[in-house]
């Protein structure tokens, strides 16, 4: 590879390189660097920040209704228990949310069992 052949802007960095810096001018330099780069992530996480709050303010309530028909529609009960003893005891599996985490889990274990038996030899 000839002189000629290489990446003039990496010539330069280089040539850049070899130049004394004096310690002082250099540790300014690097403070003020640093200061700048603390103030862009100040900025930009206030920047993002103010929008979230925003909407979090927003769609608060909409988000709590939603939240509290879909925890009645989970609660409502598979069966009847004539007995209270036992609907008590049953009611952590006697109801909508249960079936659907029976139903995803069966889902899941179907996938991995397909996935793992593709990929076994």
């Amino acid at each position: 590879m000839n002189a000629e052949e290489r990446d003039p802007l990496l010539q330069k960095l280089f040539s850049e390189s070899r130049e004394e810096l004096e310690g002082k001018l250099f540790a300014e330099g690097f403070v003020v660097k640093t200061n700048k780069r603390k103030q862009q992530r100040f900025m930009a996480l206030a920047v993002g920040l103010v929008p979230l709050l925003i909407l979090i303010v927003l769609f608060a309530s909409p988000l709590l209704t939603v939240a509290v028909q879909v925890s009645e529609v989970m609660t409502i009960s598979l069966f009847t228990i004539g007995n209270e003893t036992i609907a008590w005891f049953l009611s952590p599996i006697n109801n909508l949310a249960s079936a659907f985490l029976l139903l995803a889990k069966l889902i899941r274990m179907g996938w991995k069992g397909a996935v793992n038996a593709t990929y076994s030899y």
